[in-house]
This record gives structure tokens, sequence and C-alpha cells, in this order.
């Protein structure tokens, strides 16, 4: 009786190390993606991963500039999702990237916060010269997408020397939200999906004249060995049951996609 006892054990000890091994095989799916696509990235990544329980999307959520050097010095990514095309350019024109699968799936809009109990007048850009705007955050024009953005927008209206000096550059545009939203800046640059994301603890007071349209592409990159797994991916970011998650998140979807 102890034998059977002892071989039935053996076998669910058995059962049980092949069962942890199969969760363990799971596939995983690094994602380097831009700071402004962190909340919504999250939420495609729960409905993504329901289909496909047998791949773990991993995100690494950083400004597009800063994920572009980590892709450049080797770092283990399969996809790369950019805030602008210039960014996925520098990969593109390195070889870094398979351009084929290259795709751009939304679109955004910069515009300009301040705090939520802000006193100041803002009427217009021009207001951000008045003694009440000390401190304005705006993301690192080299590395962060919405900086850009925001400089060429205020290059165009002659402002960006007459302001200059009031900049206070974050990492990210996510650090820039996280700035007014504590009322450590005056006012700062963001996009109007991220207004979403501060439930209600800014102000949206102008949003900006873009210079170039606000597109973000994703691609996969050239060294990914995970060709299958990233293709589905890309596919069901630009399904529809993706493109109405980035609706809720505020994205704008691109023209001719079907709302």
């Amino acid at each position: 009786m102890k034998t059977v006892a002892l071989f039935f054990c053996i076998c669910l000890f058995i059962l049980h190390g092949v069962e942890v091994r199969k969760v363990q095989a799971a596939e995983e799916l690094i994602v380097s993606a831009a700071a402004s696509l962190t909340n919504v990235m999250n939420a495609v990544k729960d409905d993504f991963q329901f289909f496909n329980p047998s791949i773990r999307v991993i995100f690494n959520f950083a400004s597009s500039g800063s994920l572009v050097q980590q892709i450049r010095h080797g770092a283990p990514v399969d996809i790369f999702v950019s805030a602008n095309q210039f960014f996925m350019d520098r990969l593109s024109d390195e070889g870094l990237i398979l351009s084929n699968s290259r795709i751009d799936f939304t679109s955004n809009q910069i515009v300009l916060i301040v705090p939520l109990h802000s006193r100041c007048p803002l009427a217009g850009l021009e207001n951000l010269q008045l003694p009440g705007f000390q401190r304005i955050a705006i993301g690192h024009p080299e590395t962060v997408p919405a900086g850009r953005y925001a400089k060429a927008s205020l290059l165009n209206a002659g402002l960006w020397d007459a302001l200059k000096d009031k900049f206070i550059y974050a990492n990210s545009v996510r650090q820039v939200l996280a700035y007014t939203i504590r009322e450590e800046v005056d006012a700062g640059f963001v996009y109007a999906s991220d207004i979403m994301a501060a439930n209600g603890r800014v102000r949206e007071v102008v949003m900006l004249k873009n210079i170039d349209p606000i597109l973000y592409p994703v691609a996969i990159i050239a060294s990914s060995g995970h060709l299958d797994a990233a293709s589905g991916f890309i596919r069901f970011l630009h399904g529809e049951t993706g493109q109405r998650i980035l609706d809720q998140y505020g994205f704008i979807r691109l023209q001719g996609e079907k709302p």
C-alpha cells in the first residue's frame, strides 16, 4: 500500500513539475514604449494577454530618446513604440528595426496645462510672459518628443527666446505632468491624453498648433527573437480592440481609421 501511495505522490510531483514548466515557458515580449503611453499600454496589455495567455508582455517606459539609447546599446527589446517619427527614424537609419513592421497607430495633441487651483490668467501662449509664470515645465527637447513639439510651436510663435529662462526641463512628459499636479511649476506642456491620466488635478488652458502631426509609430526590433508574438501585438494594437482602448485614454485616431 505504501508503495502505491509513494508511486502516486511521485506521479503528482512529476505532473506538477510539468505544469510549472509550462507556466515558466510563457513567451516574454519586451516592449519599450514612450512614457506618455504608460496608462493605455497597460490596459492594452491586459486585453492582449487575455486573448494570448501564452505571451507575457513586459513594458519599459521612458522618454523615446532614452529608449533609443538603450536599444542602441544592446538592451533586450522586441518592440519599440515612439511618441514621434524622429526617434524611430534614427533606429531605422541604423538598421535596428524591421522596416516592414513599422506602422503609425495613433496620434495626439500638445496642450498647455496649469495646476488645478492656479489663479494666473492664461488666455494664450503669450500670457506665459507675465510675471505670474516663473516656472514652466517642458520635456527635454533632445530626448522627449513632447518637448520637441512644444519647442517647435513656441519657436513658430516667436516665444521660445522670451520664455527659455523660465523653463524647468523634465526627463519625460509624465514628469512634466507630475510637476504640474504638485504645483511645483506654474504651467507645463503635455499631451492631451495626459490630462485624462491626471484625473482632474490639472486644467487644460491652451491647445497648441502643431507644426507637424503628432504620430506614434511602432516597430519590431531587428534583433527580436519573438517575431510572431511581436507581430501579433502590433496587429492587436492597430486593430479595433486596441484602437477602442486608445480612444478611452484620450488618444486620437488616425484619419481614415473607423471610430
